[in-house]
């Protein structure tokens, strides 16, 4: 029965234009619904919407959509998480995501000067921690996993591993180092500004 009326609820945003479509078998259904929604819209859901807003206090009404928020996407997650072909995608894709934009997330740990992608080239770059697995038993020495992203969009780079020695630690925050390589060199972080040259 839920099924049938969430069906039917559904099929009044199928309506056309004031115009009637004359081959379209669910035309009169269509417009039935759409003006029965309307009544209800109108009589029922807009007045209890108000009608909630200016009882309940704000603080309320936020800890309940943040509740109701984060059921959705939890569901949403669930969801994803039980087909099989995306699953492997989307879980792979979350992790990084997940990793990269929390707020407590240290992804990007220091900013580093690197020669890039040659020698005597150089570009700034992002310690992203140690290389782990297999890797590290075909490396010989101390190495760093290193991300050098490009300009102006750092969102695509490169993962690289470098020797420790060949990584130069910067006196600025990995934001002031994204500022200036979003900026393609323009914004320079205030407290290392050079002298221009004349």
């Amino acid at each position: 029965m839920a099924l049938a009326l969430a069906m039917v609820l559904t099929l009044g945003g199928c309506a056309s234009t004031p115009r009637a479509n004359t081959k379209d078998p669910l035309e009169r259904l269509n417009r039935n619904v759409s003006e029965f929604n309307d009544v209800v819209d109108r009589a029922v859901l807009k007045p209890a919407a108000t009608a909630y807003q200016r009882v309940t206090p704000a603080l309320v009404r936020t800890g309940a959509s943040n509740f109701f928020g984060n059921k959705l996407v939890n569901w949403w997650h669930a969801l994803l998480n039980r087909i099989p072909i995306v699953r492997s995608i989307y879980s792979g894709v979350k992790q990084v995501s997940d990793t990269l934009f929390s707020e407590s997330g240290n992804a990007f740990r220091k900013a580093v000067l690197v020669q890039w992608p040659r020698e005597d080239v150089w570009t700034i770059a992002f310690v992203t921690g140690s290389p782990g697995g297999d890797v590290v038993n075909h490396l010989q020495g101390d190495y760093l996993s290193v991300y050098v992203p490009t300009t102006p969009n750092p969102t695509g780079g490169y993962f690289v591993m470098l020797k420790t020695s060949e990584c130069i630690e910067l006196k600025m925050s990995v934001d002031e180092a994204l500022k200036y390589i979003v900026s393609m060199g323009v914004v320079v972080p205030y407290a290392h500004v050079p002298t221009l040259i004349k």
